[in-house]
């Protein structure tokens, strides 16, 4: 790429924890009003399995398309002044952005689950299957993140991208050619 802006570890402030967690927040609940008013169109109740795929589907395109933008981040994320990019700065590519999305999706599906469960809907044995694994995969993701120097959870580590502070959301940037 001509251009593009290398990213070293002193030349940027990686998002911590808490600020991923609340512009993740955000977007939850952006995606959940968004869901809602679609499943009022089609006339699918909050806690019919439809709505879990409605919102599966949702996130990982909100996801995808947002953070292969040119703001380089999700509404949530972009409020809190976060971008997520490649190894050289750049936006991330389309095809790391779809299995990083469906990476970051799971824990949504997750939360629709266990939302049903305190209701008193009954789950059924893959309910508990997909439960578990995804537990298990938040849990692979928090453990990555604590010893990344970098704050990755393995998804972003396994594709190269990074979640950082925009440049202008710091002082003495410092970023060098």
């Amino acid at each position: 790429m001509m251009g593009a802006k290398y990213v070293k570890r002193n030349d940027v402030i990686f998002a911590g924890l808490l600020l991923r967690l609340f512009s993740y927040i955000i977007d939850v609940i952006i995606l959940v009003v968004a869901a809602l008013l679609i499943s009022l169109l089609w006339n699918i109740t909050f806690f019919q399995l439809g709505f879990a795929f409605l919102l599966f589907i949702s996130a990982i395109i909100y996801f995808t398309i947002l953070e292969t933008s040119p703001w380089k981040a999700t509404a949530g994320k972009k409020l809190l002044r976060l971008q997520v990019v490649n190894v050289l700065g750049a936006k991330i590519h389309l095809n790391k952005a779809v299995i990083r999305s469906f990476a970051k999706s799971i824990p949504v599906v997750l939360l629709f689950f266990l939302v049903r469960r305190l209701a008193g809907n009954p789950l059924y044995m893959w309910n508990y299957i997909l439960i578990i694994t995804s537990g298990l995969l938040l849990l692979g993701a928090l453990i990555t993140f604590f010893i990344s120097k970098q704050k990755q959870p393995i998804y972003d580590r396994a594709f190269g991208v990074f979640v950082i502070k925009e440049k202008n959301s710091y002082r003495n940037d410092t970023v060098s050619s």
